[in-house]
């Protein structure tokens, strides 16, 4: 046959006359037109598709209207041949199936030549008519080429989506004003959440849960108007895992990065008082040299079994952490932390025994200690093809973390006054499995099934058992941290069944979700006690024995007969319908209706308190998302697209706080917080709970956990209940947006998006006596007035949703609540620039606001945390910008040749500051909360610096056979050594120094050296 190969550059027919192709959460698809040269459809033209790599074919013929598709391929390069009778033969081999997208390929046939195929090497780009939600796709080549900042974790990529906010104190990302744990990380179609938890398997500590090198494509889903996608009220972060080929390939790559190329950490501006600087301990050169190196490693490969049949890929990767802290005593121009009052106090109280080694808490402060990481992942897949139209997969994964004297150098805030003791060794284990077999059932019909196993266990352990935790309130804490030693085992299985039907404009899915859960969870807090002071002042009186009755001092204990273990299973549920039909405006208008229905099954207490009356355990709920989205294909070339929707969508519970409601309801374990006030005061300064009774020779000690009833008259006792009316946090999402592509590679958008969150979780305290209540009123599903001010003795009894709870025994109860309130609003404008002669970006700005009642991300903490409600008499009377409020983002991500062979690539992001709330020194209202808004301030009236980030890649191939190849690369982290500091400094007594930086930017310039061999 007479073949010839030419250069053409097909014209885009009007993509919004193809009918919707199929497409999943691990797969792509192929549709467009078929055409003779005059315009008419060609019918029955025979479409080979192939993939280049696996061999895996498909074929598919064109309908009377000339249209065809082919869906469910998996992610990769194809070539398609185009065949009718009496036309040349089309063949184009440079398909690109991304992940969850329909690929466009038009073709216009000609009648000259019939046996003549023409090769297209060229071809213009068109917008994608069906695709319904707001996409951020990132290729393989941006996973590869992109310097990844941590442990080369893929998830970090995320931060590319607009409207995504980092969060550094939780290493979690808000995705368009929803709280972190609210996204849904799936991998090869499956969950990988921690249901439990609400993040990601593996926790947001450990730096990876898959290699990088593994993972092929990544795509961030933040307006799924397509109901297939559920259980996030944020963002759905759906990646694929790469496949084996045809031909044996892999890669090796080490990396490190050497202490001797880190920069120095810059210096926080001086505060000086007296003629004293009191951040000259954070200055020292010590403090500024930042003692760290990392190593990983990973090994690659794959191949064929059965060449175009069965293909495997495995993969191990390593890493290695060590990084060391100088812990200092924290200290106030003024106020209760001055170097006044923090002199005496390090005379009295610095020979306390701290370690098990005998360690004092003087020498805590200043004496460095190392935090040893370690992460190992194993990946193995494998691939059948086991004819056209079936393909099945089965992938396994599993992790292995550990860190010593890291439990709280994760939180920056924390970091700098945290002694050894404080800290923890930390382990995590997991495993995974998930089998896929993707079938079609004729020209209209196909279907996914999948099934996962996973299994997860986190153990952490305490330092030290010698003392109980002693912490000064924004000055030092040392002692054994008061929720370790703690564990939990998380075992779940998941069934997912999706099926599509498609004819002609309709397109017609519907499917399952079910996952099963086991939990075994063991949160034994302050079962050695804790003494928190308000300051350095207050832990000198306490020595003194002359605690006044307004000093904030607090010890909490607990006792538990079952180790404050409780098993336990739950069930989430979930399924959904959709419809798609584009025979609207010249089959411009593509219109898609759905809703997704999810079920959470919640367990009974098996230990519960009848005291609470059944409410020592979460309800079962339910949610129904109606969905409803559309695109308009403005010219009906499909370059320039009119795309929106409205949807809800539905976050679950994380099962830590219903854990947590069963476990602190006085059975499984009795939590005592006893706080300084007219009626305990004694107990500080003579009692019991007195520095004579505590300190014994050099010796800190804990009240007997036997001798915690004995104080039952403070109403010390606290307990958890949760209100019945438990509903889903739901997301009511709505978005406009309009998207043009140019035929040079360029994609430019514009959307608006605004966001209304209900059911947002809170805590309220709801056995307090209200000030200037008739006597005798107690909660009752809100209280009678609504002055913010509590006092006196408590009510011991509360009605919710019709109870009414005895709390005799009893002092804080706290009620978990899903009433919450919360929007967003934002501006959007994105660029982008295709792959082309090497180089590419994508690049995005955000204007937004968002604003809320409560921003904590799962409240199960006590009477003293700032995430429970400033006002329990009105909890929903604060409505004010959320912590998650950054006003401007800008985000740009490209690659790009330099010479001579170097290729290089940036990650560049600027973010506005972070807001804060200038907190009371007093608890103003008696609710024995830290969280009072300081007088004539507002909750996070005040703004952080704004955060830079600009990390550089450079790097250089070098061939060194036909098969073997060697990768050169150094990747530069914070390029400019950006110092993003902050102030830890938000309380106002009033203070001199309120708002002043004080906490240093330990992530200052690194340098890292690798290099990969490819064969």
């Amino acid at each position: 046959m007479n073949r010839r190969f030419t250069t053409l550059t097909l014209t885009a027919l009007a993509c919004a006359t193809v009918a919707s192709a199929q497409t999943s959460s691990t797969a792509g698809a192929v549709r467009g037109m078929v055409k003779d040269k005059g315009g008419k459809a060609v019918a029955s033209a025979t479409l080979t598709l192939r993939n280049r790599e696996t061999g895996l074919t498909r074929t598919a013929a064109s309908s009377p209207q000339g249209e065809y598709h082919i869906g469910l391929l998996p992610v990769g390069n194809y070539e398609l041949t185009v065949t009718a009778s009496g036309m040349r033969t089309l063949k184009d081999a440079n398909v690109q199936v991304s992940l969850g997208q329909n690929t466009i390929a038009n073709f216009s046939l000609d009648t000259a030549e019939a046996s003549a195929m023409v090769e297209i090497v060229a071809s213009a780009s068109a917008l994608d008519t069906t695709q319904v939600n707001s996409v951020t796709a990132v290729d393989q080549k941006l996973v590869e080429v992109l310097p990844l900042a941590g442990g080369r974790d893929f998830t970090a990529l995320v931060q590319l989506t607009p409207g995504s906010v980092y969060d550094s104190d939780n290493n979690r990302v808000s995705v368009e004003g929803a709280r972190g744990i609210q996204n849904n990380l799936t991998i090869d179609g499956a969950s990988y959440q921690s249901n439990f938890f609400g993040e990601q398997r593996g926790s947001t500590r450990i730096p990876f849960a898959f290699g990088a090198d593994t993972i092929k494509e990544l795509q961030v889903i933040t307006n799924a108007f397509d109901a297939q996608y559920g259980n996030a009220a944020g963002a759905v972060i759906n990646a694929v895992s790469k496949t084996g080929t045809n031909d044996f390939s892999g890669s090796a790559l080490f990396q490190i990065r050497p202490e001797s190329m880190v920069a120095k950490i810059k210096p926080v501006p001086p505060r000086v008082v007296g003629g004293v600087d009191l951040n000259a301990s954070i200055n020292t050169e010590q403090a500024r040299t930042k003692k760290f190196s990392q190593k990983q490693f990973n090994l690659n490969v794959g191949g064929p079994i059965i060449k175009d049949k069965l293909h495997y890929f495995v993969g191990v990767e390593t890493y290695k952490y060590n990084e060391d802290f100088t812990p200092n005593f924290g200290l106030s121009a003024s106020g209760g932390n001055s170097l006044a009052n923090f002199t005496p106090f390090l005379t009295t109280f610095g020979g306390l025994v701290m370690g098990n080694d005998g360690r004092t808490l003087a020498q805590e402060g200043g004496r460095s200690y190392s935090n040893d990481r370690t992460n190992t992942v194993y990946f193995g897949r494998l691939d059948w093809s086991i004819n056209e139209n079936h393909r099945a997969t089965l992938r396994v994964n599993a992790q292995d973390w550990k860190s010593e004297n890291g439990t709280t150098s994760f939180t920056s805030t924390f970091a700098p006054t945290t002694g050894q003791t404080q800290q923890g060794l930390e382990k995590n284990s997991g495993l995974s499995w998930v089998a896929e077999l993707n079938s079609v059932f004729g020209s209209n019909l196909v279907n996914e099934a999948r099934i996962q196993r996973a299994i997860e266990r986190r153990p952490r352990y305490a330092n030290t058992e010698a003392s109980p935790e002693f912490q000064v309130n924004s000055g030092f804490t040392a002692g054994q941290n008061n929720f370790l030693p703690n564990g939990l085992d998380e075992h779940s299985w998941q069934v997912i069944d999706n099926l599509t039907w498609t004819q002609g404009d309709w397109n017609v899915k519907g499917g399952v979700d079910l996952q099963f859960f086991e939990f075994k969870n063991t949160f034994f807090r302050y079962q050695n006690g804790s003494f928190q002071f308000g300051n350095y002042g207050v832990a000198n009186r306490w020595a003194a024995g002359t605690v006044a009755t307004g000093d904030t001092l607090v010890y909490q204990g607990a006792f538990s007969n079952y180790g404050g273990a409780i098993s336990y299973k739950s069930k989430l549920f979930s399924g959904f319908v959709q419809g798609q039909y584009q025979g609207l405006l010249d089959r411009r208008l593509m219109l898609s209706l759905g809703v997704r229905v999810t079920r959470e099954d919640q367990p009974d207490n098996p230990r519960a308190n009848a005291q609470f009356l059944g409410l020592d355990q979460a309800n079962d709920t339910s949610a129904t998302d109606p969905r409803f989205g559309f695109t308009y294909d403005l010219k009906g070339n499909g370059k320039t697209l009119i795309r929106g929707g409205y949807g809800w969508f539905s976050s679950p519970n994380a099962s830590l706080t219903v854990s947590n409601t069963m476990n602190s309801n006085g059975n499984t374990t009795s939590t005592y917080q006893i706080s300084n006030a007219v009626a305990t005061n004694a107990l500080f300064n003579s009692g019991l709970l007195s520095y004579a009774n505590r300190v014994s020779g050099s010796t800190l000690t804990r009240l007997d956990p036997s001798l915690l009833a004995t104080v039952a008259n403070t109403n010390s006792k606290q307990g958890q209940v949760w209100d019945p009316r438990n509903e889903l946090t739901v997301a009511k999402r709505t978005a406009l947006g309009v998207e043009h592509s140019y035929d040079t590679g360029y994609t430019v958008g514009i959307q608006g998006v605004y966001a209304k969150f209900e059911n947002l979780q809170s805590f309220i305290n709801i056995n307090l006596n209200q000030t200037g209540a008739p006597v005798g009123s107690y909660y009752n599903d809100g209280y009678p007035l609504t002055t913010n001010l509590f006092g006196g003795t408590r009510p011991g009894k509360a009605m919710v949703a019709g109870r009414l709870m005895d709390f005799a025994t009893f002092g804080n109860v706290f009620l978990s609540k899903n009433n919450g309130e919360g929007t967003y609003q934002a501006l959007i404008l994105t660029v982008s620039k295709r792959s082309e002669d090497g180089w590419g970006f994508t690049s995005n700005v955000t204007y937004s606001k968002a604003k809320d009642n409560n921003s904590n991300e799962r409240t199960t903490a006590s009477a003293t945390s700032d995430s429970n409600v400033n006002n329990p008499a009105d909890p929903l009377a604060v409505n004010s910008y959320s912590d998650n409020d950054r006003r401007w983002r800008v985000v740009f991500a490209g690659y790009f040749p330099i010479y001579w062979g170097i290729q290089g690539a940036v990650n560049f992001s600027y973010t506005s500051g972070r807001p804060y709330s200038s907190i009371a020194s007093a608890d103003l209202n008696g609710d024995g909360g830290r969280n009072d808004y300081y007088g004539g301030t507002e909750r996070n009236q005040f703004r952080q610096p704004s955060v830079r980030t600009l990390d550089l890649r450079l790097n250089r191939d070098f061939k060194i056979a036909s098969r073997f190849e060697i990768q050169t690369f150094i990747d530069v982290f914070n390029v400019m050594n950006w110092a993003n500091q902050r102030t830890t400094l938000t309380t106002n007594q009033p203070t001199a120094d309120f708002g002043f930086i004080n906490l240093p930017d330990r992530n200052t310039r690194e340098v890292q050296l690798g290099v990969r061999a490819k064969f």
